[in-house]
Parts: C-alpha cells; structure tokens; sequence
C-alpha cells in the first residue's frame, strides 16, 4: 500500500504543478484535455487503495476467525491476485472516466470531479463508498474480536479460567495444528498455555501445552 500511495503521488504530480501555474484568484479556467490526461491516475490508484485496504482487512478476518486456513494460504499468490484485480477496476473506472469526461470549458472547476458527467460521478462516487463501508464493517469485525481475546488472556491471566466454545471437538484437533495458531500474528502475544486454555485443548494434549500429566 505504501509503494502505491508513493507511485500515486508522484503519477498526480504534474497535475498539481499545473494547477498551481495557472491558478488565478478572479477565474479558473483549465485546460479540460490537460486536466484529463494529467488527472487519469486517479481513478485508478484510488480503486487499487480500496482494494488493497479491503485485502488487509480480509486477511486479518481469516488470521483471527480462521488462523488454519490463514496459515495454509500462499500469501504471496493471494496478494498478486488481489493486486492484479484491483488494478483491473481501476482500469475500468480510468477508460469509464476518460469516455465520459466533458471536453469544453468549465469555469471555475478545480478538479476531475466537475469535468466529468453525472452518470459517471454517481457511479464513481457509489463505488468507492461501498469499498470503504465494507472496509469499516470488515475492521469493527476485527476490533471486537481483537478485545474479546485479550478479555480471555486477562481473566486467564488472572487464574479465573473461563472455558470458550471451540469450533472443533477434542478429538478433531491435531497437535501439529497447535504450532500454526501460535505462529498466528494476531495470537503471537498469547502463550502456548493461554492458546490451549482458550481453544479448549489443555486435556487433550497436556506435554505439548506444557502442561503435567495427571
């Protein structure tokens, strides 16, 4: 995401300098075939942003609700998958952007947003809200889940051990399975111990949680 916001920053550069070298106080007036041209990276880096953020959000669910299935994904493929898509509808709103763009004189505009039409501004607009909502439902998911797990850590902590429902049964869990939620990012901070308290697992495996016998 940093690299992008970087490429984006210096693509939107000369759009910018041109702004500010004919900017005049009393009346705007640019050039709307400049403005097109130097403005066509927008559309596109803010589509690939929205992806890019929807991703991490995607991918912080799945460590935390599904920290198997989080640890067997190829991260790498994922990220040129989900890179390679949003470049795609970027591309799309770009060409969506340059077929509707009013080439005629608009006084008084200082951006893209008043040289194109109407259709294309709602649908633009529409777009990148529905992104953004996903993107801040799909955090509120994480926020919960982050503080429920360091509520349990305390209480554990605290010696008040406070059983969790587990998705799986004793019998189903494998103990090569408990090293991959320990390696989870967002489990890191918990002890081996703390892990199998909360996944309910200390009776099953009670050397491997560093647990005595009994």
């Amino acid at each position: 995401m940093a690299v992008a916001d970087i490429i984006f920053a210096i693509s939107i550069m000369p759009q910018i300098i041109y702004m500010i070298i004919y900017w005049n106080s009393t009346l705007i007036n640019y050039n709307p075939y400049v403005m097109a041209i130097t403005g066509s990276p927008l559309p596109i880096f803010l589509k690939i942003s929205s992806g890019l953020h929807a991703g991490a959000a995607t991918e912080r669910i799945l460590a935390l609700y599904f920290p198997i299935l989080y640890r067997k994904m190829d991260h790498v493929d994922c990220s040129n998958l989900l890179m390679l898509i949003s470049v795609l509808l970027g591309f799309i709103d770009t060409v969506l952007a340059m077929c509707t763009f009013e080439y005629e004189p608009h006084l008084n505009c200082s951006s893209i947003g008043c040289m194109v039409n109407d259709l294309f501004r709602t649908y633009w607009g529409a777009s990148n809200m529905t992104c953004g909502i996903i993107i801040v439902v799909m955090s509120v998911f994480v926020f919960f889940k982050v503080q429920k797990l360091e509520r349990e850590s305390g209480t554990i902590g605290g010696n008040s051990v406070q059983k969790v429902p587990s998705s799986k049964s004793y019998d189903m869990w494998h103990p090569a399975e408990l090293p991959i939620l320990s390696d989870n990012p967002i489990l890191a901070h918990f002890s081996r111990r703390d892990i199998c308290r909360i996944f309910n697992i200390r009776s099953v495996w009670p050397n491997l949680c560093g647990f005595s016998a009994h």
